[in-house]
């Protein structure tokens, strides 16, 4: 004060008890002088610095678990999501754990940070630990759901986003889209187009060196019986893992099995010929419709980017 040429002022509010503070200053902090430690006033300085130290390094520890385990997203409507990962959380102190669910639950909902009570952060917590597909609902408005790989955490009005989704899955399941073979189809609301084009059995050797999860493949045409279409899911939906007559496998046991989420599934398309599904683009196809040596004439069906 003396070094900023300040002078001292006394705020008349200082002598009353009105406030916590005061009460401290003036009632616990003598007696604890006159019945305990005469220094009580040096600890608690002390204390307070080590405090100060011990918070600093948590935060530090914080940011560097935030950089390895924490993944921010723009999720639908430009609202924020945190997706938090199941594998690299448990190398973490469980310290350390519930600060970055704290730092990630704040961060979603806008900064805010007082109603989030230790509790809310037991949850999430608890949640890494629940089946996939489990939610819990947190202060302002954010949502912590159990993904196969992590929990995500996001905001949004929740009445809305389910009336929204039904309307989309709605709209998904009456989506077909007919196959022009030879020909080119464009994929509605997006800029995809697909292309069709058959050759001859001399194609053979080429065909069967596409990758597995390239977005062009060949198929047996004369084994096709009915037309193809692009859709998306539904349920009695199945492939063949075997080849010819070979073992059926639900696509829904598929999804399972690969641990994809259930908004990935939603939104995958599809080729099938009813509910035989031909190829799920990006991932595997039907081994009922590989090119065999039996094949004479080879679809090859390419999706693309316009």
């Amino acid at each position: 004060m003396k070094e900023c040429d300040i002078r001292y002022c006394v705020d008349e509010t200082n002598q009353e008890d009105e406030y916590t503070r005061n009460r401290i200053r003036h009632h616990v902090i003598p007696t604890l002088e006159e019945q305990v430690n005469t220094r009580t006033v040096e600890h608690f300085v002390k204390l307070s610095e080590q405090a100060e130290e011990i918070y600093e390094y948590l935060e530090k520890q914080t940011d560097q678990a935030w950089n390895i385990c924490a993944k921010q997203t723009d999720g639908l409507q430009s609202r924020k999501e945190i997706f938090l990962k199941a594998e690299e959380m448990k190398h973490l102190d469980p310290v350390i754990k519930k600060l970055l669910i704290q730092r990630s639950v704040s961060e979603v909902a806008g900064g805010a940070q007082k109603d989030i009570e230790s509790r809310h952060i037991l949850a999430v917590l608890q949640l890494f630990e629940r089946q996939t597909g489990r939610q819990i609902d947190l202060p302002y408005s954010v949502t912590a759901k159990r993904m196969y790989e992590g929990v995500l955490l996001t905001k949004g009005d929740k009445k809305v986003t389910s009336v929204h989704q039904k309307e989309k899955r709605k709209e998904e399941s009456n989506f077909v889209l007919q196959l022009q073979i030879p020909g080119e189809a464009q994929i509605p609301g997006t800029n995809l187009k697909i292309c069709c084009t058959i050759s001859g059995e001399n194609e053979k050797n080429s065909a069967k060196e596409i990758p597995q999860k390239s977005y062009t493949k060949c198929f047996d045409y004369d084994i096709i019986k009915s037309s193809l279409c692009v859709r998306y899911r539904r349920p009695g939906d199945y492939f063949t893992i075997d080849g010819g007559e070979g073992k059926k496998k639900k696509l829904k046991s598929y999804f399972i099995d690969e641990k994809i989420p259930q908004e990935e599934r939603d939104r995958q398309l599809l080729i099938a010929e009813e509910s035989h599904i031909v190829w799920i683009p990006g991932r595997r196809m039907s081994s009922y419709y590989q090119v065999g040596d039996q094949t004479k004439k080879i679809l090859k069906i390419k999706i693309m980017e316009e």
